[in-house]
């Protein structure tokens, strides 16, 4: 059984770059944590461009995932490095097509033909920020 790798405790991952109470002291330097979820949608080709169909729960899920996958990486990876925190967090997401040019024609119930491209909707999520340790300041 695969042991689970250890994480960096929620309480001190923060966007700011440093964290009241404590002092940093030693930089581990940056690190990330990087997750994708495929998000196929259909696309539907016509008079007046290109109409998206999404089912946005679903959507809504898959990055969310993502985001979550991506922040656990991260806290992976400072731990390993021996960090005990990461300031200066922050988070990006891109979204990556890949059309395919084998579009297809479907008519609608109201005899409408309709032109189709199926493309593949990849979204990527990077958390990254610099892996630290801390202490509590000296009085």
């Amino acid at each position: 059984m695969a042991q689970r790798p250890q994480l960096v405790n929620p309480a001190y991952i923060v966007s700011t770059s440093d964290i009241p109470g404590f002092e940093i002291v030693q930089s581990f330097g940056a690190v990330r944590g990087i997750a994708v979820f495929d998000a196929k949608r259909p696309i539907q080709m016509g008079f007046g461009g290109a109409k998206q169909k999404s089912d946005h729960d679903a959507e809504r899920q898959g990055f969310k995932q993502s985001l979550d996958a991506s922040f656990q990486e991260l806290s992976a990876q400072a731990a390993s490095r021996g960090a005990n925190a990461i300031v200066g967090v922050r988070y990006s997401s891109n979204t990556h097509r890949n059309m395919s040019h084998q579009a297809y024609q479907t008519q609608t119930p109201q005899g409408v033909l309709e032109k189709k491209v199926p493309i593949e909707v990849i979204e990527e999520v990077c958390a990254y920020g610099t892996a630290v340790l801390i202490a509590p300041k000296r009085q």
